[in-house]
């Protein structure tokens, strides 16, 4: 380990968020390049399935944002007030990264919940936030005064509602599908073809052997009771249709995603979306090193069974070709 990974694995480990097993070495930023992705950006938006967000959408409604004014024990707002997202750590573990993991967990928690990541310009939160790069979340619901499905911005670092973002360049909205919806404005194309690389440095970790990112995904020890520090419960049962129609496969991709950063921070795993054998897949991609040091990627798909009877989905590391349409990291 070089003095540069030595002082990102202390600053983690300083700031409560220690990797479960120590990093190799900064991850080359320029590698993701190397798969055949037309370019890299750091602006666009994934299609969203504009029809099921307003069908979800529909469901809050108000004159003012609903998601503020019920503060109940099962509400959004306390559900995300609640998330353990408070360790901040800049380029390894940021604003990003919190506002992926309220995504993936309130997706988790409400089935279907139309919620989205995006990127931009600070528009407040004081000095060192106002006029910064950051990140937030968006939740749709129907404004019953303009008759108008709109949304609302969830800043996980302040934990509250915000007026907005300014120079909006990324959204990363859930469902998936093709449209273009607000908050995307004009200027923004499709991330299509594209990966995007929200930040340029990683950190290399080892990918087999005991602690390593294999193990962790193989064994599904993020669902080990008191791994993640943030309830893994549902409003809906994993068996019933009303989960199965509506945490889908680009769900587990997100999933898997947060909670490796997660236990490793800064480590270079992206959710792929691509084609492979002419079939949709949502997918992780994982960069580490092998024995010689050498950089490596690997496939993970995280939905690639399901079992009937527990609800669950079990994952399995995939080779042979992919052809990918979005990669983001």
């Amino acid at each position: 380990m070089d003095q540069e990974t030595k002082d990102a694995y202390k600053l983690l480990e300083n700031s409560g968020l220690k990797p479960r097993i120590e990093p190799i070495k900064i991850f080359p930023g320029d590698v993701p390049e190397r798969l055949g992705l037309r370019f890299k950006r750091d602006s666009g938006f994934i299609g969203m399935d504009v029809d099921d967000i307003k069908i979800q959408a529909a469901i809050k409604k108000g004159i003012t944002n609903p998601y503020e004014r019920d503060k109940g024990q099962d509400s959004v707002f306390s559900y995300m007030y609640g998330l353990n997202h408070k360790n901040h750590v800049n380029v390894y573990y940021d604003c990003e990264d919190r506002a992926f993991w309220t995504m993936a967990h309130v997706r988790h928690r409400f089935p279907g919940f139309p919620i989205g990541m995006i990127s931009g310009v600070a528009a407040e939160g004081g000095p060192g936030l106002t006029g910064e790069r950051h990140a937030l979340n968006v939740l749709w619901w129907y404004d019953t005064s303009v008759n108008n499905f709109v949304c609302s911005y969830w800043d996980p670092i302040l934990d509250r509602f915000v007026k907005g973002i300014n120079q909006k360049k990324a959204v990363i909205g859930f469902p998936l599908g093709a449209g273009r919806y607000h908050p995307i404005p004009n200027n923004i194309d499709p991330l299509d073809n594209t990966l995007i690389a929200f930040d340029e440095k990683r950190l290399i970790y080892p990918l087999d052997g005991n602690g390593g990112v294999s193990e962790y995904l193989e064994n599904k020890i993020y669902e080990n009771p008191g791994e993640c520090k943030d309830p893994h419960i549902s409003t809906e049962d994993k068996k019933h249709p009303n989960f199965l129609n509506r945490w889908k496969r680009y769900d587990e991709a997100l999933w898997t995603f947060v909670h490796v950063r997660r236990a490793y921070p800064g480590c270079p795993i992206g959710v792929a979306i691509g084609t492979r054998d002419g079939n949709d897949v949502y997918e992780n991609i994982i960069w580490g090193a092998d024995g010689s040091g050498h950089i490596i990627h690997k496939y993970w798909n995280p939905a690639f069974e399901h079992d009937d009877k527990s609800g669950e989905y079990s994952g399995k590391f995939i080779s042979g070709p992919i052809s990918l349409n979005t990669v983001f990291i």
